[in-house]
């Protein structure tokens, strides 16, 4: 039901907080994305090192296995808290972020089986970050704000310093695994895009188990389609590597991804992610013990694009004074839903899932 554009009756128990206030609850979403970036970007030669002696396919499924198991485990009474609306929901939500992984993780097989290099492919992933706020203008009809324009522009020309792609003369040439990963990052997308507008309150925890079941069966069964050899993981070694990704880069890290999507605008979250190529750069800098200047010149690229965004996002509320609508408690209750224009249409009060 489309709410009023009267005030909440519960209103006037809850005084509307300052622009500190709102400040904070806004800047809580905003470090956690940046830690669970932190991580995804820190496994990525923790999953090129897997992939080097366990198949594709296989790896995926039993990293999302285990971050499903550690979910029930977390949370023993999960079950009690799916519905039917999870499970639609959720299971739509898992077979695009499936097709996600499946694309990126295929895009780095060797290059004798037509994969691209890892930086090509952090390159065109990245560019979902000017897909999502497309999309979203797109499917929404509401404009990206300024600061998500000029820090998404900036963003790609860090991830194309940091690439070391040249698009000058042979030194370049389109492959199966570029092609790959390009169609990755339409699902990237989708998946923020679906995640940020749910038509029911779903739990947390169990939206993501469901994602996560959902992402170890469709693994699976490409495995066995495929022909892949079952076995467990070679080495002790292996094995946490793959565990260490099912728990904080899988399982945590979407729990995370869900929480802040209900409580900041979805091309600023794709934005945040994006950061996960500069700190992949960085972690891949300290193994190698080599920093190239056009890399660096590119992490200053990323970060500024994220710094500008979230500046001028706090610029436009101070200038435009957007007034906010919340029904009960910020903190305990919904979140805040802070919009960045003061159209009426915009004030729009938020739904907590959790």
């Amino acid at each position: 039901m489309k709410p009023s554009r009267s005030a909440p009756k519960n209103l006037s128990k809850n005084p509307m907080p300052d622009r500190s206030t709102l400040t904070q609850h806004r800047l809580a979403p905003t470090l956690a994305m940046l830690g669970v970036t932190l991580v995804w970007g820190a496994t990525f030669l923790t999953v090129q090192s897997v992939l080097r002696v366990y198949p594709p396919y296989l790896f995926l499924a039993l990293r999302f296995a285990l971050a499903a198991l550690f979910l029930v485990i977390l949370r023993p009474k999960l079950f009690k808290h799916i519905h039917r609306r999870d499970l639609l929901f959720g299971g739509v939500a898992g077979l695009i972020l499936a097709a996600g992984y499946i694309l990126q993780t295929m895009s780095l097989l060797p290059a004798a089986l037509g994969g691209t290099t890892a930086a090509r492919s952090a390159f065109i992933t990245g560019m979902y970050v000017v897909i999502t706020p497309i999309a979203a203008a797109i499917i929404y009809r509401k404009k990206p704000t300024i600061g998500v324009v000029l820090g998404g522009l900036l963003v790609v020309a860090g991830l194309y310093f940091m690439s070391g792609i040249t698009f000058g003369a042979s030194q370049i040439s389109w492959v199966r695994g570029d092609t790959l990963v390009m169609i990755g990052t339409f699902t990237y997308a989708a998946h923020i895009l679906w995640l940020a507008h749910p038509k029911h309150a779903h739990d947390t925890v169990a939206l993501t188990f469901v994602q996560m079941v959902m992402v170890t069966l469709a693994c699976t069964v490409l495995s066995v389609a495929t022909g892949e050899k079952w076995s467990l993981p070679p080495s002790l070694n292996v094995w946490l590597m793959i565990i260490f990704c099912a728990i904080f880069a899988s399982a945590l890290a979407f729990m995370i991804e869900t929480w802040v999507l209900k409580r900041l605008p979805p091309s600023r979250v794709a934005l945040l992610e994006i950061t996960e190529s500069f700190f992949g750069g960085v972690a891949g800098w300290l193994w190698t013990r080599h920093a190239p200047t056009f890399e660096v010149v590119g992490a200053a690229c990323i970060l500024g694009g994220m710094l500008l965004s979230e500046l001028v996002a706090m610029w436009r509320a101070n200038r435009d004074k957007t007034p906010v609508e919340f029904y009960g408690d910020p903190f305990e209750g919904p979140p805040l839903v802070i919009t960045e224009s003061n159209n009426e249409e915009d004030l729009t009060p938020g739904v907590d899932p959790t």
